[in-house]
């Protein structure tokens, strides 16, 4: 039976791998249909848990995106176009919901084209790794379960129609390979090169070595656009009266009055940016002043008053994206990044991380120096969390340049929450687990603690999450036997309440301070 479903399946796979051979023959172009996807009712599993899966050319695929919620590190790298797979035998397993199409679904009804993508994938990474086939299916990346079986275990079971995949703890084809994501990031953002000059300022022109490339007027340094557009790696053409700018993933369009700047990231716009001076055309070229440019380019500038000499340093970046969790049992969710740099500023002291979850816009991150390693600089930006799903965007930049961009779906679910309490000289009598539901005004929860605490209790906001500086304090005194009783009052009406408690700590040098010790929710269902 294993070799009938080998045979069916690489006669399958020959049909769709002619197609593309035939295709590359003619220079295939990215999104040109090379295969079909097709219903199925085999059933795939990835390290013991259930895996949304599909049928290509009459193998079972499965999304490379859907593996980190089973147990792999997946980065995508835009710049390079490259998808690496980690094993990560710690990381917390969250496995998809595996929808059938139908009941009785019909085996090969055809369900959506698989397109041709230049994305390269691999299991590891490039260096040490294994290259993998990959598909296109609707925008996301596939790879065939087949394709896994170097590097661990897959199993056909043909009477219960499914198959399985496990790993085997791979380390590459060198036994060097490890999972560079150890710090559980996000972001890894790898400067990889730096555009670097000294630009010198004369009295009404700027100079790079011998060559004019900006002209001083009313003040101001206005620099040559298309002399460090090319530097930088940009391309600069006319466009509806006034300038684009494009470096293949970010591109600036200035409009006819030299005012504006619309940012675009992939093509779609972004961002706009207020020029401080308009753009100056001169002997039919463009210029720019050297602040609009500076941010739009996201360059690092240093400015040497004793030889009027501006140091300017434009780094380019790899950015790997990890993802983040697709379920989180909290109200909150905080990205990380790290930067490694290169070069004579190894601070990128422009680059920031904003996140957006539909209106609610997490802490803007300033990258900030270790201390520890040369060059290593971390990002850090919590965001608060609505119940059910959160589209969080993020976009990280350097100045006004958009390095990266993408929107990741976080569901919230807190059914499962359980009570948490830091402190061990405070215990709650009544309440067994963090999440609990009321159509009541008020309600009443005891205990016993040693010393007296606070309570806050916060509703939650549609538009900013829980803000604790509008919530409501009461100072709970237990009795002499340590025993307390606290009534919250829920006038507010429906919605969700984090209910946090807090105790005084003496601290070293800083005295008494309030030190959270637990907290709980509450879902009210009663209507306002």
């Amino acid at each position: 039976m294993w070799k009938n479903r080998f045979a069916v399946a690489a006669l399958s796979g020959l049909l769709l791998l002619s197609a593309a051979s035939s295709l590359r023959a003619e220079e295939m172009k990215v999104g040109t249909i090379i295969g079909e996807v097709l219903s199925t009712d085999i059933i795939a599993y990835v390290n013991g848990l259930p895996i949304p899966s599909m049928n290509i050319g009459g193998y079972t695929a499965v999304a490379v995106e859907d593996l980190r919620s089973y147990g792999f590190e997946v980065s995508w790298s835009p710049e390079t176009r490259k998808l690496s797979l980690y094993e990560n035998g710690t990381k917390l397993k969250q496995p998809l919901t595996v929808l059938r199409n139908e009941p009785n679904p019909v085996v090969g009804t055809r369900l959506k084209d698989v397109v041709y993508t230049d994305i390269k994938a691999f299991y590891g990474n490039q260096e040490h790794g294994s290259y993998l086939s990959s598909y296109n299916i609707g925008g996301t990346t596939a790879v065939m379960i087949n394709d896994l079986e170097p590097f661990g275990s897959v199993q056909w079971d043909a009477e219960k129609r499914t198959i399985k995949y496990e790993t085997r703890g791979y380390t590459g084809t060198d036994g060097k390979l490890e999972n560079p994501n150890k710090q559980g990031e996000a972001l890894r953002i790898n400067q990889t090169s730096a555009v670097e000059m000294l630009v010198k300022f004369g009295e009404d022109k700027q100079y790079v070595n011998d060559k004019e490339v900006g002209i001083g007027l009313e003040g101001v340094a206005y620099f040559s656009l298309p002399y460090f557009a090319e530097a930088f790696g940009y391309s600069l053409s006319k466009a509806d009266g006034g300038y684009f700018m494009d470096d293949g993933l970010y591109s600036i369009r200035i409009g006819p009055d030299g005012k504006k700047a619309n940012l675009y990231w992939g093509g779609a716009k972004v961002g706009e940016y207020s020029l401080l001076k308009p753009l100056l055309v001169q002997g039919g070229k463009p210029y720019m002043a050297s602040y609009d440019q500076e941010q739009l380019f996201g360059y690092t500038a240093k400015w040497n008053q004793n030889d009027r000499v501006l140091d300017i340093a434009y780094a380019k970046f790899d950015i790997e994206d990890y993802g983040v969790p697709r379920e989180v049992g909290e109200d909150s969710l905080t990205i990380k990044g790290s930067v490694r740099s290169i070069g004579r500023y190894l601070a990128p002291d422009k680059m920031s991380l904003t996140i957006d979850n539909n209106g609610i816009y997490g802490n803007v991150a300033s990258a900030w120096g270790s201390g520890e390693v040369p060059g290593l600089s971390l990002l850090e930006a919590p965001i608060a969390l609505m119940l059910g799903s959160n589209p969080i965007t993020e976009t990280l930049r350097s100045g006004e340049r958009i390095l990266y961009r993408t929107v990741y779906e976080v569901n919230t679910s807190l059914s499962r929450q359980p009570l948490v309490l830091h402190n061990p000289n405070l215990k709650l009598d009544s309440l067994t687990g963090g999440y609990i539901r009321s159509d009541s005004s008020s309600f009443e929860f005891t205990g016993t603690a040693a010393t007296p605490f606070q309570v806050v209790l916060v509703k939650q906001d549609s538009d900013k999450g829980f803000v604790e500086s509008s919530g409501k304090t009461q100072k709970v005194t237990p009795d002499e036997n340590g025993h307390f009783h606290v009534t919250l009052d829920l006038a507010e009406g429906g919605g969700l309440y984090k209910v946090k408690l807090y105790v005084l700590e003496q601290r070293p040098r800083a005295g008494l301070v309030n030190i959270e010790a637990g907290y709980f929710y509450i879902m009210n269902s009663m209507p306002k």
